[in-house]
């Protein structure tokens, strides 16, 4: 394997290094109509928080679902955004442009 294709192969580690860092790091949260759910994930779009409202608790399952799913929804469109934005600007993106 020649020289460049090490420092290639170093660089693209590096750049899954820090982009995983990054994901981990990065934060959004999202809240349900009527303000019932409010949940917080991160880059990966894992769950890393959730809290309901006392009101939530008095809901049915299936309407306290319909909660859950409207505040992932909104944090998930959250992170897109935040993601979107970092790439641009990140070697990650760079990299995936051929820059």
């Amino acid at each position: 394997m020649p020289i460049q294709d090490f420092k290639e192969l170093n660089r693209l580690r590096k750049i899954a290094e820090e982009t995983k860092k990054t994901m981990e790091e990065i934060r959004a949260t999202g809240i349900s109509k009527k303000n019932y759910v409010k949940l917080t994930l991160d880059g990966e779009k894992e769950l890393r928080n959730i809290e309901f409202s006392d009101e939530a608790m008095k809901l049915d399952k299936e309407e306290l679902a319909k909660c859950v799913k409207e505040a992932y929804k909104a944090a998930a469109k959250e992170i897109d955004k935040i993601v979107k934005k970092q790439m641009k600007n990140s070697e990650i993106g760079n990299f995936l442009l051929g820059k």
